[in-house]
């Protein structure tokens, strides 16, 4: 009698562990939106069973009445049970880690999505600025001609005007182009550095 309820204690103990761990995941899923709800019934018909089951072995180990055999057959049942639930626990694992791996790969596709927008948005108001420059710049241009034809400003200040209007457009517009050049191809913020590490100091001692 005193082995049998040694086994009856350790398959106890091993349903006290399932249930704990099963009443963790039952919890998590709860509040989980994008947990299955056919996972959580599983888990709470396994949560059930195991109650159960950890109910009528109690009731063994507290009964002084009890069969031998009677009690041996109940540890086997209860263990035959303890293997199916953790064998469901573990299908339950992979599924949860599978999940989770897909919701990384959206969630990295989404970021990527994200970053690619903003970087051609960024990249459209650039060159929207550098076609503003041109337009500025067309505009003095032609009112510099309208005074000039108009006799309103003589031949040196308009051809003055002219060249100081179009050297400052170019300057900015040719700036511009290259900076937009040198810049990163994911990240429009930052720019491409050439490195070359045959010309980096030697810090070596």
């Amino acid at each position: 009698m005193p082995s049998t309820t040694t086994d009856l204690n350790s398959v106890i103990s091993e349903l006290q562990g399932i249930q704990g761990n099963v009443s963790q995941k039952i919890l998590a899923y709860q509040s989980d939106p994008t947990a299955s709800s056919e996972q959580t019934q599983l888990l709470i018909t396994i949560n059930a069973q195991t109650q159960k089951a950890m109910a009528n072995l109690l009731s063994y180990t507290n009964n002084s009445n009890t069969n031998t055999s009677q009690a041996i057959t109940k540890a086997l049942e209860a263990e035959i049970f303890i293997k199916e639930a953790k064998g469901l626990l573990q299908d339950i694992y992979k599924e949860d880690q599978e999940r989770l791996g897909n919701m990384k790969v959206d969630e990295s596709t989404q970021l990527k999505e994200i970053q690619f927008n903003n970087y051609f948005s960024q990249k459209y108001n650039y060159n929207v600025g550098i076609m503003k420059i041109l337009v500025v710049t067309s505009v003095l241009l032609m009112i510099c001609i309208l005074l000039h034809t108009r006799n309103l400003i003589p031949d040196f200040v308009y051809t003055i005007l002219l060249s100081i209007i179009i050297s400052v457009a170019l300057i900015i517009i040719v700036t511009m182009l290259i900076s937009e050049a040198r810049r990163s191809n994911t990240d429009f913020t930052n720019f491409r550095w050439h490195f070359n590490e045959n010309n980096a100091p030697n810090n070596a001692s």
